[in-house]
């Protein structure tokens, strides 16, 4: 009889564990820069990460004050490394190593503040995704948020990216990332995509400056092949509200 084989572990896999502090602090400003903004106003609102992978977002929750947040992530080595690199003083933080999908059905309706899934999406097969983006529509708060971070296949620099990591399955463009959340119930006024941003510092001016000239080059050669592209970023993200059910859209 052969004996049982671990799990193989995506964070092992796909080389997360070369990522240093620096890399770290790097993500959280990013994170700092595009999303807080959108954070709710109770630092006692319910804030869940899925696939939060070893907690570089859930340091960005923590530093920013919240009280309740929840990291969920299927590797349990990934689990392991957030527990280490958060450390014990934060106890507002909890680590639930098990599947997303089955930890999101197993939340209250209507429970969820805040549902964070930084770089998620695009390792998931489209079935199981929209079982989950419905479901998290279903756990989510009235005027609650998902906010959906990717890459933008429409930048041709993606293609490669997207092709060398073995664990992506599905390419997204603005456009299907909006089809995605429509298909799950968030009507098409709640649904918003963005390009992630950088901001402009002494730092970050090449890339800054770098970013701008290839959107805009790429735009000019698209409108130049008859081609619409929305977004030009390599990375964008989604903001999806969910209205109330009796909610109008107002057109003045």
């Amino acid at each position: 009889m052969t004996e049982m084989k671990a799990k193989a572990s995506f964070w092992e896999a796909t080389g997360r564990k070369k990522i240093t502090s620096h890399h770290r602090e790097a993500a959280i400003g990013s994170y700092r820069y595009n999303y807080t903004k959108y954070l709710p106003a109770s630092k006692d609102s319910l804030i869940v990460d899925l696939g939060c992978s070893d907690g570089i977002s859930l340091q960005w929750l923590a530093g920013e004050g919240y009280r309740n947040v929840v990291g969920v992530d299927s590797d349990e080595v990934a689990i392991a490394k957030a527990g280490e690199w958060i450390g014990q003083g934060i106890p507002q933080v909890r680590l639930y190593a098990m599947d997303i999908v089955d930890f999101v059905k197993g939340l209250e309706v209507g429970s969820v503040d805040v549902f964070l899934m930084m770089n998620v999406i695009e390792h998931i097969n489209k079935k199981t995704l929209l079982a989950l983006i419905e479901a998290i529509r279903e756990k989510l708060r009235p005027e609650g948020i998902l906010i959906a971070q990717t890459g933008n296949i429409e930048n041709p620099m993606n293609f490669g990216l997207f092709a060398r990591d073995f664990t992506h399955e599905i390419p997204f463009t603005a456009n299907s990332l909006r089809q995605l959340m429509n298909l799950c119930g968030f009507d098409h006024a709640g649904v918003h995509v963005n390009p992630l941003r950088y901001r402009l510092t002494v730092k970050n001016c090449p890339l800054w400056v770098s970013s701008k000239v290839c959107g805009i080059s790429l735009k000019l050669f698209a409108l130049a092949m008859r081609i619409r592209i929305d977004i030009t970023s390599p990375m964008m993200y989604c903001l999806a509200k969910k209205r109330p059910v009796n909610s109008r859209v107002v057109l003045e």
